[in-house]
């Protein structure tokens, strides 16, 4: 019998783990002239900018619409699909790129500054417009230019981005329908075992378990699901984060008593919890 009392509160998904897997991924092929820090410490305390972007030669052209603001270092803040953009977060990253520019004796002119949210940025956008008076342009589609500040801002609103052009953010999802949660474990297995899709994937599955559940439901992802865990290192990944082989393995196999708990109302985190409490750990005979 499964005990319902409801688990502690376990730590939150890492979406900032998988936006860094997602920003390397959509500029996959510029890796030999970009370089890509997750967390950048701006000092021994907890300043961290979530991702850097640097390009290792000043006058590299980077051939996509979301680089063309890019300076010599870039700065991408992100926040997770049910979370935005406030008005105090932008005048944080705002001091991230002058401290980041003392620091390391870069001048302000060569930083560009991106903020990366899935819902569309409306408290952000009306700040810049009726409190500094900026320009906003909705250059490309879900990709805002800002103007009027010290340096090139852009906010990337990432649920309206063209999938054929960035297939990796526009995905980032915690709401994805059967066919693009499937899409994107096949485009993580095509990838491979040495491609950074691990944290992006770990994310995407767990963050879309009913619909993980829909997709073992079709006869020839009986087994293959499995295979393309290992392939890319996901199992071991989770096994890392302290979960048991079976409960990693759960995440796309076996699933019935997770799915049927969640759709109970218990969320994700919950359900498993109760599951691995009972011995479960996340399927069942």
């Amino acid at each position: 019998m499964i005990d319902n009392k409801a688990p502690d509160k376990k730590p939150p998904l890492d979406w900032h783990s998988a936006f860094f897997d997602a920003i390397r991924l959509e500029f996959d092929q510029y890796t030999d002239v970009l370089q890509f820090e997750a967390e950048h410490k701006l000092t021994a305390a907890s300043l961290r900018i979530d991702v850097l972007v640097i390009k290792k030669a000043p006058d590299t052209v980077i051939d996509t619409n979301i680089a063309r603001i890019f300076k010599g270092c870039n700065i991408f803040e992100y926040k997770n699909p049910d979370d935005y953009i406030s008005v105090e977060d932008f005048n944080k990253v705002m001091g991230y790129a002058h401290i980041y520019a003392a620091l390391n004796s870069v001048s302000i002119t060569d930083i560009s500054v991106s903020f990366v949210e899935r819902a569309h940025p409306r408290e952000l956008l009306a700040f810049f417009r009726d409190v500094l008076h900026w320009t906003i342009e909705e250059r490309w589609s879900g990709i805002f230019i800002v103007s009027g500040g010290t340096v090139p801002i852009q906010i990337i609103e990432s649920k309206k981005l063209a999938e054929d052009e960035y297939l990796w953010l526009k995905n980032l999802s915690n709401d994805l329908d059967s066919n693009t949660a499937l899409k994107m474990l096949e485009e993580g297995h095509k990838k491979g075992k040495g491609a950074p899709t691990s944290a992006y994937m770990y994310a995407i599955l767990e963050a879309n378990l009913k619909r993980v559940q829909e997709i073992r439901t079709m006869e020839y992802m009986a087994t293959t699901l499995d295979d393309w865990l290992d392939e890319i290192g996901l199992t071991a990944r989770a096994e890392a984060k302290g979960m048991a082989k079976g409960m990693a393995k759960g995440m796309a196999k076996g699933m019935d008593a997770l799915v049927e708990l969640i759709e109970q109302g218990y969320s994700p985190r919950q359900a498993k919890e109760m599951l691995e409490n009972n011995g479960i750990h996340g399927n069942h005979s």
